[in-house]
C-alpha cells in the first residue's frame, strides 16, 4: 500500500479473528475489529501469522497464499494449545 503501518498482534490461545478474502485486493482482510487496544481493525490486511509443523514454529506468508483461503485457515489453526500458548499476527493497516 502507498500509505500504511504495520500492526503486530499477540493473542493468547484460543483466539478469534474475523477476516475473509477480498477479491478486489487479492488479500485476506479483517471484517470485525479485534481487541480494543492495539488490535486489528476493519480493513486491515492480514500479512503473516505464526504456524506450526509438528513442534517446529514458522512464519506463514498469508499475502502470498491469499488466493487459497483454506490454506490460510489451515495455517491459522496450527496455532494450538498443544504446541503454543499464543499466536502472533502481522497486519498492514491503510492510513
Amino acid at each position: 500500500l502507498d500509505a500504511s503501518e504495520i500492526v503486530i498482534v499477540r493473542y493468547d490461545l484460543p483466539f478469534g479473528l474475523s477476516a475473509e478474502p477480498d477479491e478486489s485486493l487479492g488479500q485476506v482482510v479483517v471484517t470485525k475489529d479485534g481487541k480494543e487496544v492495539g488490535g486489528e481493525r476493519v480493513g486491515d490486511i492480514l500479512r503473516q501469522t505464526t504456524y506450526w509443523r509438528g513442534r517446529q514454529p514458522g512464519l506463514f506468508d498469508v499475502s502470498k497464499n491469499a488466493g487459497n483461503f483454506d490454506l490460510v485457515v489451515q495455517a491459522l489453526v496450527t496455532n494450538d494449545l498443544a504446541v503454543a500458548d499464543e499466536i502472533v499476527l502481522v497486519f498492514e493497516r491503510p492510513l
